[in-house]
């Protein structure tokens, strides 16, 4: 049933309404009496009954919220009826009195299908409005002026414009464009658009002219697509600037595409490959099953990688390491094959470079310890399958260390090259031969025949290496200590063969080296006990079980102590004691002559206080500096540690070193001597005259004291050329203003001679043996000449 307002002059006609229009289907919303009240109705379908001109005066007191359809009737016709203006606003309908209901019904009729139209014209409206409000497009509609006519909640929201009454398009934040240009862009165009990056996000407007006359603007956020289009050019710039070849072809094997690396790889342009197969750039190093399995492996997996040679456009070969993978499109289902492939050539260069320094030494050439372990089980192997024998040799450079002291590892490693050098010349190509240690090296020679064929080839060898070397106008003279071990005869196994020729070899070096020697059992008895010698030691050093003994040393004219000479003793638990003279080259040969040297200096440090309360403030204690402690970089610096952590005075301290130990680096040695002597230490040289020292080297050492060797004091008695270098010895200290000090003196006529050269100062069992600090402090000590 439909609504309907009535509005009528006289209340009796309100029945007669209700009937007429209850019989067309109508109720009557709401009834309105005419001069007695005001009101606002809705904009539905209103009926207005005027029977006289008070009725047309009252209907100003009467409004409408919305548009609506109005039918009056009145005894006047519409000309002379003069509605208020906001009535005007409504759709009217006129009937004179006496109402012709026909009319009337075919009024009621044309409102009411107008009215339903109306709502869903309106119900159609909202809901694009609705759509458009909750869109997620910035949309706004501006008059010709620029004036905000509409805008959805998003644009609002986003240009903070909910609040404001009145707001113009140049009113926009960070917007570059104002609205003249716009209307401006638009005469010549039907959409303008504009592209803009605010706060990191990209967005686009677009704008146009509607039907009246307004401007639309259309604004989404496309920060994701500009996201993408970068990401594709990205992929492009890598497709084009890759460092790798790609080519891309269709589901028929055919090249579509390709990059600038592959024709740089290849050598092949761009028009030159299109279209064609990849088989132009086959070697064929291959067989046709390496291309049966990368096509198997493309149809079932989708993939394939691995290593292939291929053939550049000048027939160049080269290796490649080739990825191939299927690219299927989701939407179109077009199926193309995808290969990205990288040149390797350099890196199985590097490969065979890093192969052969994996297994050669890198200075010499030569093979290295462990690819000749390789090959000297391979050799026994061999040698065991055809029954025959071979030689492995054992070289050890001779005084190669004087070498890099006196002249520099540069130098040092110059003389190795040629070294090298000059075994290969001497040896065969068969022979192998490799650097196994800084100045060793080892040669398997094999299918030997005749024990006297290898020795005659090692001593070739050293008479080769006997030759002078001249590097960089420097000459130097070297030899080499051989030991040679035979299989089977001296060993079935690589370990035994080796530390045999290893043994025959030291007894080479302790006959003088510059010799060639066959290994026999003898050998390994020496070896063996050297060996044990060497973990005695190491475990010595780590317990120490050192002690120190103290030498007295005498002023033979006042016949009282002046001093004393600090020397390091061993007594194995087992093998008892142990001479200096045995372990002390031990140590010097495997390195641990530094720690014993610095265990003497500090028991010596910690004992001197009882020493000094026994013989006097004057007392002077001398310890033994070994020569590779003498050269070391910091020996200087770690005597001055030690003095001042006992709080010792240098003056108490005598440091004695040889003549030997001076020359293997004499610049360094006299550099590290006057900074101790200037620090006030005493500087004794030790066994003097068995060294080889000349009289201008002697001028420039800066030295206190000498010490004569007691090979010559012993033998001075009967001996008469063990007198005259006595004698010799002490002019030389008397010319150069040296004090003098005689070892060994075991005789009351030892100390007669000395006194008669004017030597007061002496050592030796005469007058005191090596004691330890116990004896040597409860001892009363009186030395009275008996002439």
């Amino acid at each position: 049933m439909n609504l309907i307002n009535l509005i009528i002059q006289n209340k009796n006609s309100k029945d007669s309404y209700k009937k007429l229009l209850k019989l067309r289907d109508y109720e009557i919303d709401k009834i309105v009496l005419l001069g007695t009240e005001s009101c606002t109705l809705n904009g539905k379908l209103t009926i207005i009954d005027i029977e006289d001109k008070n009725g047309v005066l009252n209907l100003s007191k009467i409004s409408f919220k919305e548009e609506g359809f109005l039918v009056v009737i009145s005894p006047f016709f519409n000309k002379q009826l003069k509605l208020p203006k906001e009535h005007l606003e409504q759709k009217i309908f006129y009937l004179t009195k006496p109402i012709d209901i026909n009319k009337f019904d075919n009024i009621l009729k044309d409102s009411s299908n107008q009215i339903l139209k109306s709502k869903y014209l309106q119900s159609k409206q909202k809901t694009i409005i609705d759509a458009i409000d909750s869109a997620s497009l910035n949309i706004a509609i501006y008059n010709k002026k620029g004036f905000l006519v509409y805008a959805n909640t998003l644009y609002s929201r986003f240009n903070e414009i909910e609040k404001r009454s009145e707001f113009h398009f140049d009113d926009i934040k960070n917007c570059e464009a104002d609205f003249t240009s716009i209307v401006q862009n638009l005469k010549t165009r039907e959409v303008y658009t504009i592209e803009k990056k605010i706060n990191n996000k990209w967005f686009k407007s677009l704008f146009y002219e509607s039907s009246e006359n307004s401007i639309v603007q259309v604004c989404l956020e496309e920060t994701k697509e500009k996201e993408k289009i970068e990401t594709l050019r990205k992929s492009a710039k890598f497709f084009e600037h890759s460092n790798e070849g790609v080519l891309i072809t269709d589901d028929k094997g055919k090249i579509f595409t390709i990059n600038d690396a592959f024709c740089k790889i290849t050598g092949y342009t761009k028009d030159e490959v299109i279209g064609k197969s990849p088989k132009i750039l086959r070697s064929g190093v291959h067989d046709k099953y390496f291309y049966e399995n990368l096509w198997d492996s493309l149809k079932h997996i989708g993939s394939w990688q691995g290593e292939i040679w291929n053939r550049r456009k000048n027939g160049e070969v080269y290796p490649e390491w080739l990825s191939i993978t299927t690219v299927v499109d989701k939407y179109t289902k077009e199926l193309n094959y995808m290969a990205i492939f990288t040149d390797i050539s350099s890196l199985k260069e590097t490969d065979k470079k890093l192969y052969f320094y994996a297994n050669h030494d890198h200075l010499t050439g030569l093979l290295n310890k462990s690819q000749f372990e390789n090959m000297l089980k391979k050799t026994i192997e061999k040698a065991i399958r055809n029954t025959r024998k071979f030689a492995l040799l054992f070289i050890d450079l001779d005084n190669f260390k004087q070498v890099n002291d006196t002249a520099g590892h540069d130098i040092g490693d110059l003389v190795l090259k040629e070294v090298a050098k000059r075994f290969l010349k001497v040896l065969r190509k068969e022979d192998i031969i490799a650097r196994i240690g800084g100045d060793e090296f080892n040669v398997i020679i094999d299918n030997i025949k005749e024990l006297s064929d290898i020795v005659l080839i090692s001593k070739k060898l050293n008479d080769e290496i006997n030759k002078p070397f001249n590097i960089d106008g420097k000459i130097f003279y070297l030899s080499l200590s051989i030991g040679i071990s035979i299989f089977p005869t001296h060993g079935l196994s690589a370990k035994e063969l080796s530390k045999n020729a290893d043994a025959a070899m030291y007894e080479v070096k302790k006959n003088g080296r510059n010799s060639v020697m066959v290994y026999n059992k003898t050998m390994t008895e020496d070896l063996m006990e050297k060996v044990s010698l060497y973990t005695d030691l190491k475990e010595a050093i780590k317990q120490k079980s050192f002690e120190v003994y103290y030498q007295l040393v005498v002023d033979t004219k006042k016949e009282n102590v002046i001093g004393a000479e600090a020397l390091i003793r061993w007594e194995h638990p087992e093998k008892g004691f142990i001479s200096p003279e045995i372990f002390i080259e031990s140590a010097e040969h495997h390195g641990f002559i530094e720690e014993i040297d610095e265990f003497v200096l500090k028991k010596a440090c910690e004992t001197l206080p009882l020493l000094l309360n026994k013989f006097g403030k004057n007392f002077v204690l001398s310890v033994n500096v070994s020569s590779q402690e003498l050269t070391k970089k910091n020996y200087y610096q770690k005597v001055r540690n030690i003095l001042n952590e006992f709080n010792i005075s240098s003056k108490n301290i005598e440091l004695e070193v040889t003549e030997t130990s001076i020359m293997q680096d004499s610049k360094k040695a006299i550099e590290v001597l006057k900074k101790l002597r200037k620090e006030g230490l005493s500087i004794a040289i030790d066994d003097f005259g068995t060294g080889y020292s000349s009289l201008s080297y002697l001028k420039k050492l800066p030295v206190n004291k000498i010490k004569i060797d007691k090979s010559f004091i012993l033998d001075m008695i009967s001996d008469n050329d063990d007198n005259d270098m006595v004698k010799a010895i002490v002019n030389i200290a008397n010319i150069f203003k040296y004090e003098i000090q005689a070892e060994g003196v075991e005789t009351l006529e030892h100390t007669k001679i000395l006194r008669e050269l004017n030597v007061d100062v002496a050592q030796g069992y005469y007058y005191c043996k090596p004691s330890p600090i116990k004896s040597i402090i409860q001892n009363d000590w009186s030395f009275k000449n008996e002439d």
